[in-house]
């Protein structure tokens, strides 16, 4: 399962919003999240995380979640 959201919906040229894309996943090799260009858009920071948790509901099995946090500011 993949989402992502942002922060703010409306913005001028020269503010910023965080772009946040979480991909969660059973697998037990780490997701990688590519994005396409952000046309429109310079990336002045960012954070990646990856959190592992076990599944209770589901004997144990694991769950990992990958967050991708981008602080964007809108270009002309």
């Amino acid at each position: 399962e993949v989402t992502a959201s942002v922060d703010r919906t409306h913005l001028r040229v020269g503010e910023e919003l965080m772009l946040t894309i979480r991909a969660q996943t059973r697998a037990a090799d780490p997701v990688e999240i590519m994005l396409p260009p952000l046309n429109g858009f310079a990336i002045v920071g960012s954070r990646d995380m990856t959190e592992v948790a076990i599944d209770g509901a589901t004997g144990g099995r694991s769950v990992r979640t990958t967050v991708r946090e981008l602080q964007l500011r809108a270009q002309q």
